[in-house]
C-alpha cells in the first residue's frame, strides 16, 4: 500500500499519535512487499509485462512521494511520503533484476526511517543541531514557484483521493445485517475460524491449493493467474469485513467503564 495510487493509505497509517505504529509501518510492513517480490522473482521476472509494471509503479511512486514530501506540514507525513518514494526506487532495482541489492537497500532504508521517526518530535531541535554543526543549511530555504505549485498539485490530488476508506465503508453497507446476530462466543469463534481459513490463512489446505494453482498457471497463463489472485484478494476483504460487521461482537472492541 506504500506505492501509488494507494500512497495516501500508507501515509495515514503513519500519522498516528505514537511512534510505535509508525515504526511498524516504516521498518516492517513497508518492506514486506520487497521481501515477497525478491523471494518470488523466478515466477514473475521472466514476464516482460510484470517487470515493466513493477518498474513503472516504482518510478511514479518515487517522483510523487519525493515532491509531496517537500510540502507536507507535519514531520511524520513527510517521512511517510519519503519512505514511499525510496521504496519505489527499490522496486525499480528489483525490476532490473538485482534482488540481493534490493534487500540490502531495504535493510538500510528501514533503519534510517526508524531513526527519522524517533527524531520526529524533536525535528526543530535536530534541524538547529545540523545548522550549528555544518554552519549552514544544506538545502535551499525557497524553491522555485513552478516546483512549489507542482508539489501542491500532487498533494491536492493525494488529498482528494484519500477518501478510499470512506468509499470502502460505503461499499460495505450491503454486508451489514439489518438485525444484529445474537451469537455466543463459541459460534463467533467458529465462524471466524472458517472465514479466516477461506480468506487465505497460511499453512492451511486452502492456501496451499491456491499457491500450487497460481504457481502452475503463472508460466503458461499469467493473466488467468493474476485474475485468480485479484479475485482471492477481493473475496478475502469481503470476508474480513463481514466478520467485523456482523459476526464479532462490538462489545469486545469497547472499553468497559466501571
Amino acid at each position: 500500500s506504500s506505492q501509488w495510487p494507494l500512497t495516501s493509505l500508507f501515509v495515514r497509517s503513519m500519522e498516528g499519535p505514537t511512534p510505535a505504529s509508525a515504526l511498524g509501518y516504516a521498518g516492517l510492513s513497508a518492506h514486506v512487499g520487497t521481501v515477497l517480490l525478491a523471494g518470488t522473482m523466478p515466477l514473475w521476472f521472466p514476464l516482460d509485462w510484470a517487470r515493466l509494471t513493477l518498474g513503472s509503479i516504482g518510478l511514479i511512486s518515487a517522483v510523487h512521494g519525493t515532491l509531496v514530501s517537500k510540502v507536507r506540514a507535519e514531520r511524520k507525513g513527510a517521512v511517510a511520503n519519503a519512505t514511499s518514494a525510496t521504496i519505489g526506487l527499490i522496486f525499480v532495482v528489483l525490476a532490473c533484476g538485482y534482488s540481493e541489492l534490493a534487500l540490502l537497500l531495504s535493510f538500510g532504508h528501514a533503519a534510517f526511517r526508524m531513526q527519522q521517526i524517533l527524531l520526529a518530535p524533536n525535528v526543530l531541535a535536530h534541524s538547529q543541531y545540523l545548522r550549528s554543526a555544518l554552519g549552514f543549511m544544506p538545502w535551499p530555504k525557497l524553491i522555485p514557484e513552478r516546483l512549489y505549485r507542482l508539489c501542491w498539485a500532487l498533494r491536492r490530488f493525494e488529498t482528494d483521493h484519500s477518501h478510499l476508506l470512506h468509499l470502502l465503508h460505503r461499499l460495505s453497507r450491503p454486508l451489514v445485517s439489518r438485525k444484529p446476530w445474537e451469537l455466543t462466543k463459541l459460534q463467533q469463534w467458529s465462524i471466524t475460524a472458517v472465514c479466516v481459513v477461506l480468506a487465505g490463512a497460511p499453512f492451511t489446505p486452502v492456501s496451499h491449493y491456491l499457491e500450487e494453482l497460481i504457481m502452475h498457471l503463472l508460466p503458461s497463463h499469467p493473466y488467468l493467474a493474476g485474475a485468480i489472485m485479484m479475485a482471492h484478494f477481493l473475496s478475502s476483504v469481503v470476508l474480513i469485513r463481514f466478520l467485523l460487521l456482523n459476526v464479532l461482537s462490538a462489545r469486545r472492541f469497547r472499553r468497559i467503564s466501571r
